[in-house]
């Protein structure tokens, strides 16, 4: 190689290396999009099923909610066993109502399981996130939902205690 040519094959041959890193980096990408595409694949059906169990527990409440609702103007014109009877089937729809969101709240915390030992644990993380954000938003309003019905229930309960102690 003539002397004054070497620069322009010192040239030559970095641009090859650099072709040759940017394939190598090119397949490492393709094959983590792959397995990330798999990985999400994964985490989105889960959080389908997450969708649905806190559906069912979303309707539940709803049920209660439709439920503990007349209360107030009810006992204004019921009498005390009738408001105890209603009331304590209140309690049980609002008992089984707890155990259907505490259920959603377990599939829900359950999602995440499993990230900590993915090499893309940051990814997966921040795709759960974006994908579950609106069924967290859903379960925190579950909650107050529940313990605002808790509480029209409580008050129908003190309500009947105070109306059989007058008829009394």
């Amino acid at each position: 190689v003539v002397l004054d040519r070497l620069p322009w094959l010192n040239m030559v041959v970095g641009a090859a290396r650099e072709r040759e890193r940017d394939t190598r980096r090119r397949n490492e990408r393709e094959v983590k999009e792959c397995k990330l595409k798999v990985l999400k694949a994964d985490l989105q059906k889960k959080v389908r099923e997450a969708i649905k169990t806190v559906d069912r527990a979303d309707k539940e409440v709803g049920q209660v909610e439709k439920q503990v609702q007349p209360l107030t103007t009810k006992s204004k014109v019921m009498q005390a066993s009738e408001m105890l009877a209603l009331v304590d089937e209140t309690d049980s729809m609002i008992v089984a109502a707890r155990s259907a969101v505490a259920n959603a709240h377990g599939i829900v915390s359950n999602l995440s399981k499993g990230l900590e030992d993915s090499e893309y644990e940051s990814e997966l993380r921040a795709f759960l996130s974006s994908e579950a954000k609106l069924v967290e938003m859903r379960m925190g309003r579950m909650d107050g939902r529940m313990s605002r019905a808790t509480n029209l229930s409580c008050r129908f309960r003190e309500q009947a205690h105070r109306r059989r102690g007058t008829e009394l």
